[in-house]
């Protein structure tokens, strides 16, 4: 009997591995079957043994061992009872077996107050048992069946588990500080000494042992969508299943053995540069193969594969010989130079011809090249760090290098150089290649200097440029290395040095955000909320803005939204310089307030088009946490306002109410605060009001404001009313409805 894991997943992966750390994984596990299951089957899985259960946000599901449907509640059957969906309670998560019932995480709209749903397994009837936890988020639950006790976590952030013992009506017992923090976890299920934790952020699986709190990722998903539940149960056949989205009826029930084969190698981890690395700097891909076979392997080739765009740009292989069972090695191929600010794919696959499983022989991931070498945030590992340097605040309150001590002392001399040489042999010396970085500095003029130089073998020492005195305010400056290129200048080292004199001194220098250029930075001119630069401004200029969310590039010279063509730096990615509306620097939800200033508004010169079509589902689905930071920006009931919400709910698959409701306030009764939610089905101009015992009107929260369709909410302040009972009616131009609320002081 083997272990097996079973778990769902939705949307695509990108593995990104840190500088100089690989990650590796439980290596036995392969893909080695799959079945075809209802495209519901979206949220949660388990499984008595004999049934399969499965949920999704708002249904539940039980099949026979075929995955043929024997009971199903949705849609007019949602088993979520109604008296919870009027409290806001809409999203069921990974559910758990245990002694003929279901136990199904339920959240709320407000993520304040989830509750565990009691279910008979035979009927999926709820048993009108549920029990409120102290969590926030609650997407999971699994059961300890060597105890009976009950795990869960949070959804991001997560360093510890919550255990409840259901004997003691599911109390909190005890917390299980785990020794890394996981993001995005999304199902947990128990196999023997560990439980399995499946989360969505790179679609990872992750054993935990409970009584250390040790996490250890096993592996993930090579080519598979987003994870959502996970189970785990020992059948015959010894595998491991989870269900990937495949956007249509139905879904795939992937199939996972961890048993050792012969023969059988595969790459198990990837050291790589850092996910985002600068043009020209030097990268040497590194593989760990492994044999999980029972035979010594004589001879097989592994290669390395770099595509951009489809157009393979480099490819090495690696001849391996006599490596025996359960052994490792580490492959170096050949140093390779990203000559382009564009995306990188890495592929590497081991080439055994009488390999039985070939699904785990390939390894990817994705590397970014960019024109800037260092902006810091990273912190200094790339630089030989002086004593008179340190990792300081740099521009727009990010992180930055700075001299130090402040003020600086005299007769230093202070170097700092970069450790990553560059390759600029294929270039003309005509080229106009250059040195970017901004500085503000403070210095003894014409007597403390800051230098910039470049050297060809780390002795000889040549100047690119020069700094003295006082700039207060941050400046990019451009620093020639045309006599750095062209045959023979591959190996160019970059430091920057501080040297004082015995006089004087001031509070020295800060650089940040160094990059290469081929030329001088080029201006285009831009409208403020044209986004896409189509020429109008509508709804579809936020889709840019979800999708290049938080890209950073060159602040204009003023920061505004004025209706007219504003001369801005051309980004290294164009259509980012059109996304960022306010010419802050950074793409962002501010930037969405240019719509609307300048909704309507139309002009001639959007030559260059970046529309993006709402129907590109699966591009937009992999920003959808931007769109949602996005949707949660957006205020007031404008026109425009309401546009981008309407968009943005297609985007999100936020349901829009089928019916007018007025839900019980909560807390009640309450002192001084509560929340007074309501839905609408569509736009209407709402008035709240409060009354007393005698029909008096104390307050008028809400008077005659137009709404947009959806739930809202409003927290009410009772500091002005005394102990008692009060009523609230909304109503609308279609509706009306009253509640009693209870204020206790």
């Amino acid at each position: 009997m083997t272990k097996a894991l079973y778990f769902f997943s939705l949307g695509w992966i990108t593995i990104l591995f840190l500088s100089n750390s690989p990650i590796a994984a439980q290596n036995n596990w392969f893909e080695k079957a799959k079945d075809s299951v209802d495209g519901r089957f979206s949220q949660g899985v388990a499984t008595d043994g004999v049934f399969w259960y499965f949920s999704s946000n708002r249904g539940l599901y039980k099949t026979d061992s075929n995955f043929n449907m024997l009971i199903e509640k949705d849609g007019t059957q949602n088993p979520i009872p109604g008296f919870l969906q009027d409290q806001g309670y809409n999203h069921i998560g990974d559910i758990a077996y245990f002694v003929g019932k279901l136990y199904a995480p339920i959240e709320d709209l407000s993520y304040v107050k989830p509750i565990v749903g009691i279910y008979d397994a035979d009927s999926l009837n709820f048993t009108g048992e549920f029990i409120q936890v102290p969590q926030s988020h609650f997407p999971w639950i699994a059961v300890d069946p060597r105890t009976g006790y009950f795990y869960s976590s949070e959804f991001s952030g997560v360093n510890k588990l919550f255990i409840y013992d259901p004997e003691q009506n599911f109390s909190l017992i005890y917390e299980v500080p785990l020794n890394l923090t996981l993001s995005r976890v999304q199902g947990g299920a128990f196999h023997g000494d560990f439980l399995y934790l499946a989360c969505d952020n790179g679609d990872y699986v992750y054993e935990v042992d409970i009584s250390s709190g040790s996490v250890r990722y096993i592996f993930n998903v090579p080519s598979g969508p987003e994870m959502e539940g996970i189970e785990a149960y020992e059948l015959d056949s010894g595998v491991l299943h989870f269900v990937a989205e495949t956007g249509g009826s139905t879904n795939i029930f992937y199939h996972y053995d961890n048993r050792l084969l012969a023969p059988d190698v595969l790459v198990s981890s990837i050291t790589s540069p850092e996910p985002k690395m600068p043009i020209w700097g030097k990268v040497t891909p590194v593989a760990t193969i492994q044999n999980i076979g029972t035979n010594i392997e004589q001879t097989f080739n592994v290669t390395c594969v770099i595509d951009t765009v489809g157009v393979e740009i480099y490819r090495d292989t690696q001849i391996v010989s006599n490596i025996i069972s359960l052994d490792t090695l580490s492959i170096s191929f050949a140093t390779w130079v990203p000559k382009e600010a564009t995306g990188y794919n890495f592929m590497f696959f081991t080439e055994l011809s009488s390999d039985l499983n070939t699904s785990n022989d390939t390894l990817r991931f994705n590397m970014e090249a960019s024109n800037t070498i260092d902006d810091f945030e990273f912190g200094v590992e790339r630089w030989n760090l002086d004593s008179g340097w340190e990792l300081n605040i740099g521009r727009n309150n990010t992180l930055g290098i700075a001299t130090t001590p402040r003020p600086y002392q005299n007769n230093t001399d202070s170097p700092l150089t970069y450790l990553q040489p560059f390759d600029l042999s294929s270039f003309d010396p005509a080229d106009s290649v250059n040195l970017s970085l901004w500085t503000k500095n403070r210095l003894e003029e014409g007597k403390d200097f800051l230098y910039v130089e470049a050297s060809l073998d780390g002795n000889n020492w040549s100047q690119l440029g020069c700094f003295t005195g006082r700039q207060e305010n941050w400046i990019q400056t451009f620093h020639s290395l045309g006599s750095f290129s062209g045959p023979g200048n591959d190996n160019i080292s970059i430091r920057f040095r501080l040297v004082t004199d015995s006089s004087g001194t001031d509070s020295g220098v800060r650089i940040d955000d160094m990059g290469i250029f081929f030329s001088i930075i080029k201006f285009i001119a831009v409208h403020p909320g044209d986004v896409d630069n189509n020429g109008t401004v509508n709804a579809n200029d936020i889709l840019p803005i979800g999708v290049y969310f938080l890209q950073e590039g060159y602040p204009r010279d003023t920061v505004t939204f004025s209706w007219s063509p504003r001369i801005a730096p051309r980004w290294d990615l164009l259509p980012t310089t059109y996304a960022d509306a306010n010419g802050d620097g950074i793409v962002d939800e501010k930037d969405v307030i240019g719509i609307g200033v300048n909704w309507g508004n139309n002009h001639p010169n959007g030559l260059h088009k970046y529309e993006l079509s709402i129907e590109d589902s699966v591009n937009l689905r992999k920003h959808r946490e931007s769109f949602r930071t996005i949707y949660n920006s957006l205020s007031g009931e404008s026109e425009a306002v309401m546009a981008m919400k309407e968009l943005l709910r297609s985007i999100l698959n936020i349901d829009i109410p089928q019916e007018y409701s007025l839900m019980q306030n909560y807390p009640n009764p309450f002192n001084p605060k509560t929340v007074i939610s309501f839905t609408l089905p569509e736009i209407q101009s709402v008035t709240l009001t409060i009354y007393n015992l005698l029909g008096q009107e104390v307050a008028v929260p809400i008077q005659n404001v137009k709404y947009a369709p959806g739930l809202h909410r409003l927290t009410f302040d009772s500091h002005s009313l005394s102990s008692g009972i009060y009523f609230y009616r909304i109503e609308t131009e279609q509706w009306g409805a009253t509640r009693k609320m209870l204020v206790i002081k």
